[in-house]
Order: structure tokens, then C-alpha cells, then sequence
């Protein structure tokens, strides 16, 4: 595999990718998340939490290389397929298959969501954080706590908890408990998605 990538990202590339040589034409395979971080499937919270953190790190700088090298390695049209959302693409494609008649009677529906700062803190963490991800990390490098000032902010604010009435210890553990195998069960649906991507490659 040829990678093109600054700071090192390329490492990231090598490292996730697998060439399925049984693959017609042969294609460099995105490997489960369990396989390079087993942490992400243990039974103890804080080695499975912070499994996931480094996947969160891992998978955008792995996303900021495959955009970064497309726009010098690929034409506009391919380039495309690393840069933009699931939402633009499905757009676009839909727009393509219209004729004249139903361009010119396209609907669009404009949506203002209202308040939308005044978040819950945990969909904030597992909804907005990807957002933000997503838009800003495609060609930008961010240290780590980038990824992680949320959840420091959350542990900080369970200590404060903790101090004010110990009495309470065993009701927020449980709670955070709940919200982090809440959290968990979205980033499992994920790697079944994971496992079946396919990128492919010219060699």
C-alpha cells in the first residue's frame, strides 16, 4: 500500500488496513476494532473506556490521512468519497437521478432547531463530539485531549459528587456505569459496520 501523509498519520493506514488478497480486485481491508484493541471487548470499565478513547484518536487521524492523500493522489470525483458526509453523498445521488420536470419541482425542507447548545450532557458527549469530529478533524491535527477535554470534564464533576455525600457513591457509580454501556452499545453496532468495509485501493 503507497500512502501519502504528514505526521506520521501513515502509520495509522498500515496498521488498520489488511490487503484481502481474495478479494476481487484485491483490497485493503479496514480490520475489526476488537482485533488491534482487544481492551474494547474486557469486562473492566476503565481498560474498555480507554480502549474506546483510543480508537476515537486513531480513527480520525485515520480519516484526516485518507482525505489529506486524496486531494494529491485522486481526481475530484473519487476524492470526494474521503472528504464528504453519508448525508452529502445520499444527496447527491438522489439529485443525479432526476429529470428535468422533478428538478423543477424539488422540495426542500429548512429545518431550525431551537436551543440546540441546551444539550443533555451525555448526548451532547456521544452526538455533538462526533459532529465536531467530523467537521473539524478532516485535514487538522489535534492533541488528545482534544478528544478527551469531555470526559475529563465529566470526572471531575463525579468527584465533586463523590466529596458532597459519600452516601450517594454506589448510586452515581452505578449511573455512569449505565451511561458508559449505553455508549458502548453504539460503538459495537459500529465495528459489525467496520468489519465489512472495503477500501479500494489502486495498487
Amino acid at each position: 500500500m503507497q500512502t501519502r501523509s504528514s505526521n506520521g498519520k501513515s502509520q495509522y493506514i498500515t496498521r488498520w488496513f489488511q490487503l484481502d488478497e481474495n478479494s476481487v480486485p484485491p483490497s485493503y481491508v479496514l480490520q475489526p476494532i476488537s482485533a488491534q484493541l482487544p481492551d474494547t471487548r474486557s469486562e473492566v470499565a476503565e481498560l474498555k473506556k480507554e480502549a474506546w478513547r483510543s480508537w476515537t484518536v486513531q480513527n480520525s487521524r485515520m480519516h484526516s490521512a485518507l482525505a489529506q492523500s486524496s486531494l494529491v493522489t485522486l481526481e475530484p470525483a473519487r476524492h470526494n468519497a474521503y472528504v464528504q458526509s453519508v448525508s452529502e453523498a445520499e444527496v447527491g445521488k438522489g439529485l443525479e437521478g432526476l429529470n428535468t420536470v422533478t428538478r423543477d419541482r424539488l422540495v426542500w425542507f429548512r429545518r431550525v432547531i431551537k436551543d440546540i447548545d441546551q444539550v443533555d450532557p451525555e448526548k451532547e458527549y456521544d452526538i455533538l463530539r462526533r459532529y465536531k469530529v467530523a467537521q473539524a478533524d478532516t485535514f487538522h491535527d489535534y492533541d488528545d485531549d482534544y478528544y478527551y477535554d469531555r470526559d475529563d470534564d465529566d470526572d471531575d464533576d463525579d468527584d465533586d459528587d463523590d466529596d458532597d455525600d459519600d452516601d450517594d457513591d454506589d448510586d452515581d457509580d452505578d449511573n455512569d456505569n449505565d451511561n458508559f454501556y449505553d455508549a458502548d452499545e453504539n460503538y459495537e453496532g459500529e465495528e459489525k459496520e467496520l468489519e465489512v468495509i472495503k477500501v479500494k485501493i489502486e495498487r
